[in-house]
């Protein structure tokens, strides 16, 4: 990144600030709302503004992992609370409860790519790149309409991922800058 691009972005960065304070905003509001599909694109808007505009370039998944392989903004260590494992948890099994013929968390890019449909998975002790994978895939199934309102298990993968996604958002949000100072 040139230094006067890096500049321009820094100036821009309160704009970008107030735009994720909005997303998360409305992601609670949905939430509260029980609208779990909207609340979680809410904060994956979120999400997506911080790391396209921390990034230096390349596409969405390029540019997240980037943030979260590098551990500079946010480390593992940073979300490990109850409610958090508790979910991790959940999408670490991506089983149906009440459906086995319904997928959990879909691999749309695999699929995509020519391979088969797949369920992704969490391990023992995911990466904060490997979490990134499987939030981004919840991503891609409610874009892609593979997620659905009435199916109980989307809910729950839904609530698992928000309950994984806001605390990341909010420790990225609180940092000072995004940004190096140049």
């Amino acid at each position: 990144m040139t230094e006067e691009s890096l500049q321009r972005r820094q100036a821009m960065e309160p704009d970008v600030r107030e735009a994720v304070q909005l997303m998360v905003e409305r992601a609670l509001a949905f939430r509260d709302k029980q609208d779990a599909f909207t609340a979680y694109m809410y904060l994956w808007t979120a999400f997506n503004n911080i790391y396209r505009f921390a990034s230096p370039s390349g596409g969405d998944e390029a540019a997240w992992t980037h943030l979260l392989e590098d551990g500079a903004l946010v480390k593992i260590d940073d979300l490990k609370t109850d409610k958090v494992m508790g979910a991790l948890g959940r999408l670490r099994t991506n089983r149906p409860q009440e459906s086995p013929d319904r997928c959990g968390v879909v691999d749309m890019l695999s699929y995509w790519r020519g391979g088969d449909v797949r369920l992704l998975t969490l391990g023992e002790a995911p990466s904060l790149v490997e979490i990134g994978k499987v939030l981004y895939a919840v991503r891609n199934n409610l874009v892609h309409a593979i997620k659905r309102e009435v199916d109980s298990n989307d809910g729950e993968i839904l609530e698992a991922a928000f309950t994984i996604l806001l605390p990341l958002v909010e420790h990225l949000r609180a940092r000072g800058k995004w940004l190096p100072e140049g």
